[in-house]
């Protein structure tokens, strides 16, 4: 199962944030809610900084509606973190 965009072409201008938010997304969002509780043998995102595409990805998943629910929740999700982090 996979999804994506341009970020470029939403207007984003690359910021080395963008790689720790890869790396997050990776180790607690998507391992959490695609691999462990979807059950997929995978669940990750990858950012090329080249052509601005953020891709989400999973394998051998059971649950694929599930799934993109949770790529759509990814927004939520930072934003919780940023405001645990600024106090808002």
């Amino acid at each position: 199962m996979g999804k994506g965009a341009n970020l470029y072409r939403g207007g984003y201008e690359l910021h080395g944030s963008a790689y720790v938010i890869n790396k997050l997304l990776g180790t607690t969002w998507l391992w959490d809610r695609v691999r462990v509780s979807g059950g997929a043998y995978g669940g990750f995102s990858d950012f090329d900084s080249h052509s601005g595409m953020f891709t989400y990805l999973s394998y051998r998943d059971p649950n694929l509606l599930k799934t993109v629910a949770n790529y759509d929740g990814t927004v939520d999700y930072l934003k919780a973190g940023t405001d645990a982090f600024t106090g808002r």
